[in-house]
């Protein structure tokens, strides 16, 4: 019996690398589709690399960019799926301005397994509806490596803790020129559980055309309030946004302090 327990093993092992080679085959051939779906309707080539970048000049050519008022873009999103682009360092998601079920299914088929810097501005008057993808890009979280910024999104306070949770591994989180509805302090005690964030980004959030911190000082207070609820953001975080917000450094430094958060640098 005791010469059945390593043959198993080895059994297990053989599996398991076979397994990995046929996955490695897969996602090289999807990446050779890509690369041919992408020239022939874009006419410029992409030259994707299978391993991580360790270099300026690979994160520089490791990027992609989707223009969603392109047309050829949008057909793009329509010809790759059920194609998966595998290892891309940045990715750069623009102007999602409206409903569109071809960019929902390559938010949900196609995007890569692994991404360094993922940056998503919707279009600039937030006519989006992002209830129709919020679901789609908060299962994108946990292929997103170290940095990730939202532009012009408009959330909720529940949206917004699903939000924090979904990304709580990132080094930077980016809520940038968005508007947030912060009525009450939301606790992030369980949803920022082993949260990594370091840098949280808020510039031009609290703008007057956006959360309007000036005159809803409130709802900024409750923020604060709800970040320090997170023992780990707390222990963590050590650079906090908020330029163009209209509060003050010696105002804002104030209320962390009142919240325990004194140790975290205020860039106004």
């Amino acid at each position: 019996m005791e010469s059945e327990v390593p043959t198993t093993e080895v059994k297990s092992s053989k599996l398991i690398s076979l397994e990995q080679s046929i996955l490695t085959k897969s996602m090289k051939q999807d990446s050779r589709a890509f690369c041919s779906v992408y020239s022939h309707i874009l006419g410029e080539e992409f030259r994707p690399y299978h391993g991580w970048p360790d270099s300026l000049k690979e994160c520089i050519h490791g990027g992609l960019k989707f223009f969603f008022t392109d047309l050829k873009c949008l057909e793009l999103t329509q010809k790759i799926c059920p194609l998966k682009i595998f290892n891309i360092y940045n990715i750069y998601l623009f102007a999602i301005k409206h409903e569109n079920k071809d960019i929902l299914k390559f938010l949900d088929s196609s995007f890569p397994s692994k991404v360094n810097f993922l940056l998503i501005p919707l279009h600039y008057q937030m006519e989006t509806n992002i209830g129709f993808y919020f679901n789609s890009l908060m299962r994108l979280g946990p292929r997103i490596i170290k940095h990730v910024i939202f532009f012009y999104f408009k959330l909720n306070l529940p949206q917004l803790k699903r939000l924090m949770a979904s990304y709580k591994h990132v080094k930077c989180l980016g809520l940038q020129n968005c508007k947030l509805s912060i009525p009450t302090v939301p606790d992030f005690s369980k949803a920022l559980k082993n949260c990594q964030i370091q840098d949280l980004n808020l510039s031009e959030t609290g703008g007057p055309f956006k959360s309007d911190w000036k005159n809803n000082l409130k709802e900024f207070k409750n923020l604060v309030q709800g970040l320090a609820s997170s023992p780990d953001l707390r222990l963590n975080l050590t650079t906090v946004r908020i330029e163009s917000c209209r509060i003050k450094n010696e105002e804002a430094q104030e209320i962390f302090a009142e919240n325990q958060l004194d140790k975290i640098k205020i860039i106004t």
